[in-house]
């Protein structure tokens, strides 16, 4: 489910969701806390499609173009009223009938091929199968972000002595490591309904930006907060989640937003986990130093950008 924007007059946004099932687009229309009416379009296919056909519907809503046919909206009139009979069409009709917007055509840019995502994920299913899922440590010990671990007072010699002798990576690599099904899958699920959002909206650019900044953030983080032996994209994927979060809440036109139930599904999950009641180590620090991450980084881009 894919946010597109809001409408301030109820009736107004009730007309566009007719008229976008007319179109084949089912969407949902609802109210929020701030008296706005916010339209979400069920199919992440139909997202460009409607995302235009509503900022055409806002800057002429009166168009004949947009009035609906006698089937949808007699909904609206009285029982005891007879629907009215358009006069027949003139000679000259069909010339002055206007066009449909080529904007129309879902086959722009915002549909291209999320590389990005797609690369990550792959990067991911690959090392997942060189790792046998978190079962040869040999290649974990590469790929992790230190074989030492570190509290504040030790000395400096154990602080990431590996990327302190040239082996960067390990400052981005804990995110592509997974250990279980369960962990990879719904950790790619979810980066890529996430990242696919993000890319198609700000850009390949923005999503490598964003990826790399929360990877530094939440690696960093639960290394100091728990030691070096971690692993996986949920501290990228809740920095994510704030970042679209609040470019939805402050910056909407953007289009780059998430539904309020999906917040609040993954802020029940990062309790869930932070409780231990799953019984399994958690990164519980690369959730929150990423969510904190994303929340800030969003703010600010919905702020100034």
């Amino acid at each position: 489910m894919r946010f597109i924007g809001y409408l301030e007059n109820q009736s107004l946004a009730e007309q566009l969701g007719l008229l976008l099932r007319a179109q084949g687009i089912q969407n949902l229309v609802e109210a929020d806390e701030d008296r706005r009416w916010s339209i979400w379009i069920i199919a992440e296919d139909d997202t460009a499609r409607a995302r235009q056909l509503l900022t055409d519907f806002q800057s002429d809503p009166n168009s004949p173009i947009f009035q609906l046919p006698p089937v949808l909206s007699a909904s609206t009139q009285s029982p005891t009223t007879p629907p009215t009979t358009p006069p027949p069409p003139s000679r000259n009709a069909a010339s002055r009938r206007p066009r449909p917007s080529p904007s129309f055509d879902p086959r722009g840019l915002p549909d291209s091929l999320p590389w990005v995502t797609l690369v990550v994920v792959l990067v991911c299913a690959v090392v997942a199968v060189l790792t046998s899922l978190g079962s040869r440590s040999e290649l974990i010990r590469w790929l992790q972000i230190s074989e030492f671990p570190y509290r504040l007072g030790a000395p400096a010699a154990l602080f990431l002595p590996e990327v302190r002798h040239g082996q960067l990576w390990r400052l981005l690599s804990p995110a592509i490591l997974h250990f279980g099904w369960p962990h990879i899958l719904f950790n790619l699920w979810a980066f890529w309904d996430l990242g696919n959002l993000i890319e198609r909206r700000g850009g390949p650019n923005r999503l490598l930006g964003l990826i790399v900044g929360l990877a530094l953030i939440s690696n960093f983080g639960q290394y100091l907060a728990a030691g070096p032996r971690f692993g996986g994209m949920s501290g990228v994927i809740y920095g994510l989640l704030g970042y679209a979060w609040m470019m939805g809440r402050y910056r909407p036109e953007a289009g780059i937003g998430v539904h309020p139930q999906s917040v609040v599904m993954m802020l029940v999950w990062f309790v869930i986990c932070l409780s231990g009641a799953l019984g399994v180590p958690v990164a519980n620090a690369a959730h929150g130093f990423g969510l904190v991450a994303g929340i800030f980084w969003g703010r600010i881009a919905a702020r100034f950008s």
